[in-house]
């Protein structure tokens, strides 16, 4: 639900919750200021400034939402009016909606910015309005009698009448609509809260700060030219749908280069489709938060997340950081939030296991390989691959040497391999740090020598252990 503006009507009927608009509405304007002044409230105001076309009694002041009427404040008595509206006289009117009552998960307050033309034209008429009242002759008629004149007032005495109204000098920072609807998140752990669970490279390092930032990812490190950037895992999107990516940024410490997040869209085979939003820090600046909106491309089956810094950048140690990423649909960034259940969690940092058992009798004379491979998997977060191949001759030596062999191979991280080779029994093992997201495959081979004579059977365990870490 979008609360977009206040109306004022003549009415006295009573309204009940079937009510789509008031009863006699005379005047619209659009809400320019929106604050919680306390838990479980919020309150609106907008800004009446176009002279009615003759003085009437305001009995009905109407909240709108979606295009309808939300909420009415109204009397059913037209001698008793709540304001009198006067031409030449703006008047603001204010709203306050209580919520405290209703389950907190089902409610979020989102409070959105007026963009620049919108908040000029508001600044325009409150200032507009201010000198206005200024120049009348008699700018109090129902405090007064007589004549007070207040004309030539100079423009310092106006810019203090504009301080005095609590606006700052670059526009009205509060003003904006409501939009009740906060957006899920769809990248999972957007802000270190899980270290760097979920994400394929961890080339930032994760971190809490020390100064109430909460958690976030810096480099550790000074760059000076290098390119350094981290990718999120797959998250899964149709072509054609429109994301909006937003994130705080910091870049204190960027004197070269760009610091910034980016969506990038892949097909079902893993073909990039190229970036499609950037949303880029200025250099020398402390946390500040950008968004940036894009369409998938035809063909997209997966979005994934960038976190870069690159363009020969130069950067002091921690100089470059980045929190509260939040990917979600539509073109409007709603408030950071982390959707991520226990379940998503444990899915991601629980360990893995799996083994095989295969087994031969070599022939004599000839070179004969046995060999195995486990499914393939994908690690879940950052951890440790621990793989064993265990060759056993039937407890006695073979009539040559057998070559025992175990592989784990990484698709990011590369591989690893153990080996030996001689006529008994035997047990190799590899071990490879692997990121989260890779593919990783754990095969293993016996291979005989050729020696003739009387081979025994050869039986072969092969398994694989994975343990999470950050």
């Amino acid at each position: 639900m979008q609360f977009t503006a206040l109306a004022l009507g003549s009415g006295t009927q009573a309204l009940d919750h079937t009510a789509k608009a008031l009863t006699t509405e005379i005047e619209r304007q659009p809400i320019f200021s929106a604050t919680q002044p306390a838990p479980g409230q919020l309150t609106v105001s907008a800004l009446f400034n176009v002279d009615p076309a003759a003085a009437y009694s305001v009995t009905e002041i109407g909240l709108i939402g979606d295009g309808v009427v939300f909420g009415v404040w109204s009397t059913t008595d037209p001698t008793q009016a709540l304001v009198v509206r006067t031409p030449g006289v703006p008047y603001t009117s204010t709203i306050t909606v209580g919520y405290a009552q209703l389950p907190s998960q089902n409610v979020s307050v989102v409070i959105q910015p007026l963009d620049a033309a919108a908040q000029q034209l508001v600044n325009d008429a409150v200032i507009n309005g201010i000198n206005a009242h200024v120049a009348a002759a008699d700018p109090h008629p129902q405090y007064v009698s007589g004549t007070v004149d207040q004309h030539a007032k100079p423009a310092a005495w106006r810019g203090q009448a504009v301080a005095n109204l609590g606006l700052p000098v670059d526009g009205l920072q509060t003003a904006g609509k409501i939009n009740a609807v906060n957006n899920p998140n769809l990248l999972f752990n957007g802000s270190a809260e899980f270290g760097s669970v979920g994400w394929v490279s961890s080339n930032f390092q994760w971190l809490t700060g020390d100064f109430g930032e909460g958690s976030f990812w810096d480099n550790a490190t000074a760059i000076n030219g290098a390119t350094v950037q981290d990718m999120s895992g797959a998250i899964p999107v149709f072509p054609n749908t429109t994301l909006s990516l937003s994130a705080d940024l910091y870049a204190l410490g960027v004197t070269v280069g760009r610091a910034y997040v980016y969506m990038e869209a892949f097909t079902s085979a893993g073909v990039s489709l190229g970036g499609f939003g950037s949303a880029i820090a200025v250099n020398g600046t402390n946390w500040t938060r950008y968004a940036v909106s894009g369409t998938t491309p035809a063909n997209t089956d997966h979005v994934v997340v960038h976190r870069v810094i690159d363009t020969a950048p130069t950067v002091t140690a921690g100089g470059v950081a980045f929190r509260r990423i939040k990917l979600e649909q539509g073109t409007t960034p709603s408030l950071y939030s982390q959707e991520a259940t226990i379940g998503q969690l444990m899915g991601r940092t629980n360990g893995k296991s799996a083994n095989v058992y295969y087994s031969g009798v070599p022939t004599s004379g000839s070179a004969t390989t046995f060999a195995k491979s486990l499914a393939s998997f994908v690690a879940p977060s950052n951890g440790f691959v621990l793989a064993i191949q265990a060759a056993n001759m039937g407890g006695t030596n073979q009539p040559g040497t057998v070559n025992n062999t175990v592989n784990i191979t990484g698709s990011v991280s590369g591989s690893a391999r153990g080996a030996d080779s001689c006529p008994t029994s035997m047990m190799n093992l590899a071990s490879l740090s692997v990121v989260a997201g890779e593919t990783v495959i754990v095969s293993g081979s016996t291979v005989s020598n050729g020696a003739t004579g009387s081979w025994l059977n050869i039986g072969i365990n092969l398994g694989y252990t994975f343990t999470p870490s950050n």
